[in-house]
């Protein structure tokens, strides 16, 4: 997913560098394998668009996403977690981290749902997997496709209602930036995913932002693909600022951020245009 850093932590050189990035992965990586080989996590899962390409793309302004699960939340295991997080925390590197019980995650207490864990099986393979494939014990709940996918884009809805007014430049209305670009991403892929019943994939891959784009207007020329298109052109321009490298220009970065604070609209009829197609797809299933 896309992280928006704020006008302070670009100003301040808060950024981090590929070289910072791919620190992070290794630290990660070799502190899992040991977690694992002593007994302490059952396993982990690096996913996201950091893994999709080997990390041949564009690292800097994506987080690392990954999920562990451990075989006991005792005292031990969560200090030398937090060491770790402590670690990838001073390297200015983002990362998601989602730490399960395994008792719990087994009993299906851990919130993934169908549309999402498809998407994981893809991305489980070679090094993303440290120790045991978590995928193998992660089920996925009992509601329809339909009411997930309901039910999270109301949710996004009312989250960008939330910080639509924070100010500008800040921590917070830098994540509702966030927001607009992932959410609208997401959207597409899982209103493609529920109309073919499965990821939306090229030679067992999942698709690129540019093929997504194609591939949704493809399959749904009858709702205007100009959101989603103008998005990924924002989230392009984003990415390709951060990784031409410091020095950089601040008074460019705020324009970058003003031009996705203005999608917001566009991007909540995009939002509402796909949950009518949802709600006619499911009328007609």
């Amino acid at each position: 997913m896309v992280k928006i850093f704020t006008l302070d932590e670009l100003v301040n050189q808060e950024i981090p560098t590929r070289e910072d990035y791919k620190e992070a992965v290794a630290i990660l990586r070799k502190e899992y394998e040991t977690l694992a080989e002593e007994g302490h996590i059952y396993g982990a899962l690096f996913y996201g668009s950091l893994f999709k390409n080997a990390g041949n793309g564009s690292l800097i302004g994506s987080d690392i996403d990954q999920i562990i699960v451990v075989s006991s939340m005792d005292d031990q295991t969560l200090n030398e977690l937090r060491a770790v997080r402590e670690k990838i925390s001073n390297l200015r590197v983002p990362a998601e981290f989602h730490i399960f019980d395994l008792d719990i995650i087994t009993e299906g207490y851990h919130g993934y749902e169908r549309t999402f864990l498809d998407d994981l099986g893809i991305h489980a393979k070679g090094d993303s997997i440290i120790g045991n494939n978590v995928l193998d014990i992660i089920k996925p709940n009992g509601r329809t496709n339909y009411e997930i996918f309901r039910d999270r884009q109301i949710k996004n809805l009312r989250r960008l209602s939330r910080d639509v007014s924070a100010p500008k430049y800040s921590r917070i209305h830098c994540t509702f930036l966030g927001r607009i670009i992932n959410y609208t991403i997401h959207l597409a892929k899982d209103t493609l995913h529920l109309k073919n019943g499965k990821p939306a994939t090229e030679d067992g891959e999942l698709l690129s932002k540019k093929q997504i784009l194609g591939k949704y207007e493809a399959e749904f020329p009858q709702v205007d693909a100009s959101p989603l298109r103008r998005v990924l052109d924002l989230r392009e321009k984003f990415k390709g600022f951060l990784n031409d490298g410091p020095p950089y220009d601040s008074n460019r970065y705020k324009g970058l951020l003003d031009q996705i604070d203005s999608t917001y609209q566009i991007v909540q009829g995009f939002i509402r245009a796909n949950l009518r197609i949802v709600n006619k797809m499911e009328c007609t299933k």
